[in-house]
């Protein structure tokens, strides 16, 4: 019997706060999606398995913020 015990994007952005910001890359390490809060993640990504997660800072709109990194199998 397999165990698949992935987890898929829109899983994960349940347990987020709303109002993080959040930088999803995908395989080859290229950032596909970098936003302010995970309501503004298109839902054309939310079906992907998460690879891994971090934290770490970023800069949006040349402010220093807390951001949680995501990749994702695409």
């Amino acid at each position: 019997m397999e165990v698949n015990n992935s987890m898929e994007l829109h899983q994960l952005l349940r347990h987020i706060r709303s109002g993080t910001a959040i930088c999803i890359f995908d395989i080859a390490g290229v950032c596909i999606c970098q936003v302010p809060s995970k309501e503004d993640i298109s839902i054309d990504l939310y079906e992907y398995v998460i690879l891994e997660i971090s934290a770490g800072i970023s800069y949006v709109n040349h402010n220093r913020v807390s951001c949680i990194y995501i990749t994702i199998e695409k």
